[in-house]
């Protein structure tokens, strides 16, 4: 259980960091075309911490149904 809390802590801590930077970066640039510079970077990172929260959860499953009787 300590896993998914861990996981579930840093999932949300790394995207909400890179969605302020995002933010930040958007109103900081003053080219419109560099203002959406970092949003491909996040959306990436948005699906392999996603993918990694989702992978350990079935992991931790399998863990808790093999020790039941």
């Amino acid at each position: 259980m300590a896993l998914a809390l861990r996981d579930g802590a840093l999932y949300f801590a790394v995207i909400t960091a890179a969605n302020v930077a995002n933010i930040t970066m958007y109103f900081v640039m003053t080219d419109p075309s560099e203002r959406p510079m970092l949003s491909t970077p996040i959306n990436m990172l948005c699906a392999v911490m996603i993918s990694r929260l989702m992978l350990n959860l079935r992991d931790l499953e399998r863990k808790l149904t093999a020790d039941l009787p």
